[in-house]
């Protein structure tokens, strides 16, 4: 604060010691000047300083971000303050989402203090590796060229090169960038390989094998005419299967499988009455197995019983 008595022919004394008709004072304190006329007259003057706190408003320097990103102009949320941005919203934040100036007024209790800051919006390079795609071919030896107007490139394995040759199925990606805007693609390249049903096998009659593939190709085709990806086998057959995937035709190995026939047993055993300690013989005949095993761990088509049971 400056005070100027603007008085001639008097002395002044101030309790910071100085000895001007003005002074500047700058301290949250009370101050006292006494001024004497020629000696005869002396005035005392006192009068309290409250100093205002300066609220900075501070939108710190000139920035460039990348379009899609935005950027949160944020100032300290101070008691008292009152704030203006360049379009008369009053929070102590504004989202810049554009390119251009943004300005802020910020006003405590009478004192004002002032920012501008620009903000530029880069754009973002584009990047495109195509579809996942499946090579027909049964080695894999191609130059993968992305359509990009990137001016630095990064593929996964940290090569800087903009084409990338491709020799092993799997997951590429590329990073590219513009300035200081960075984008990124994927790609899953697979090769033709056989698809695998399952090594042969024998199933017992009456037991459906499932046989299934993934569910990634567009067309299938089994032996038999039918189009879906997952069948059920239940008779002596020798199965295969093609499939379409972009294009390219895909050729299952066989799976021969066997049906073994049920056992049919033509012995049937009634609940019988015998005397004590009498023995009884069991007999069992049938179809289709191999091995017989009684309850007493007998492997004989005859077994004799003695006792209930």
């Amino acid at each position: 604060a400056y005070v100027n008595y603007n008085i001639d022919g008097v002395s002044f004394n101030w309790n910071d010691n100085s000895t001007n008709s003005s002074n500047y004072l700058n301290e949250e304190m009370n101050h006292a000047v006494e001024i004497n006329f020629n000696n005869f007259i002396v005035i005392t003057d006192s009068f309290s300083l409250n100093v205002i706190p300066f609220a900075n408003a501070n939108l710190g320097p000139d920035l460039s971000i990348c379009i899609g990103d935005f950027q949160l102009l944020n100032l300290e949320n101070t008691l008292n303050v009152v704030y203006k941005w360049q379009d008369n919203s009053s929070l102590n934040n504004f989202l810049a989402t554009d390119t251009g100036y943004y300005n802020v007024e910020v006003n405590h209790l009478g004192c004002y203090s002032y920012d501008t800051i620009y903000i530029d919006y880069a754009p973002m390079p584009f990047v495109d590796l195509g579809n996942d795609t499946t090579i027909c071919e049964n080695t894999l030896d191609f130059l993968l060229t992305p359509q990009t107007n990137g001016t630095s490139y990064k593929w996964q394995d940290g090569s800087t090169l903009e084409n990338y040759n491709v020799i092993d199925e799997g997951l590429y990606f590329l990073e590219v960038a513009l300035g200081q805007c960075v984008n990124r693609d994927s790609i899953i390249i697979r090769s033709k390989e056989k698809i695998k049903l399952g090594n042969d096998t024998t199933i017992c009659e009456g037991e459906p094998l499932l046989l299934s593939v993934d569910t990634i190709y567009d067309d299938y085709s089994w032996f038999d005419g039918y189009k879906e990806p997952i069948k059920i086998a239940n008779y002596n057959s020798e199965q295969w299967l093609n499939v379409t995937i972009d294009g390219c035709k895909i050729f299952s190995d066989t799976i021969k499988i066997s049906v073994e026939l049920k056992p049919i047993l033509n012995s049937v055993f009634n609940d019988t009455l015998i005397c004590e300690d009498e023995p009884i013989d069991l007999n069992v005949s049938g179809e289709h197995y191999e091995s017989i095993l009684w309850h007493n761990f007998s492997e004989d088509t005859i077994t004799s019983i003695i006792g209930s049971g």
